[in-house]
């Protein structure tokens, strides 16, 4: 059984819940938007991997959150802290043996279908552990 799927829900869920998020944003995506409006935030390649705990099940799921701004880098730089911030605080109601554990990249890339695109990273793992 894997938990990627409510892991991911409750990172969605959590970030359209944060005020000082939206205030920044236009929106929060679960998938790739058909249609972009700048700045936006997408819970994005979430993997899982089962480990072993203690004779029981575990699960770690990993990441990535990712930013998008259109010719605002320092945009782009303020919601990775703020989305950073938030998975580092957040307690996803699930049964976690393990504290998340996040590690943050910033990335400027030109998107091919349009130019001056910022895109931030945010990665996140958490462990958790079947009830």
């Amino acid at each position: 059984m894997t938990g990627i799927m409510e892991v991911k829900n409750a990172v969605v869920k959590r970030l359209r819940e944060d005020a000082t998020l939206m205030q920044k944003v236009q929106a929060v995506f679960d998938r790739d938007p058909e249609v972009r409006v700048f700045p936006y935030v997408v819970v994005a390649d979430l993997e899982s991997a089962n480990l072993p705990a203690h004779g029981m099940w575990a699960e770690a799921v990993t990441g990535k959150i990712e930013i998008y701004t259109k010719q605002n880098k320092d945009r782009a730089i303020e919601v990775m802290g703020i989305v950073q911030t938030l998975v580092h605080q957040f307690e996803f109601g699930l049964e976690a043996f393990e504290n998340i554990n996040s590690r943050v990249t910033l990335v400027s890339i030109e998107d091919a279908r349009e130019k001056d695109v910022f895109k931030a990273v945010v990665e996140f793992r958490i462990i958790i552990q079947e009830v």
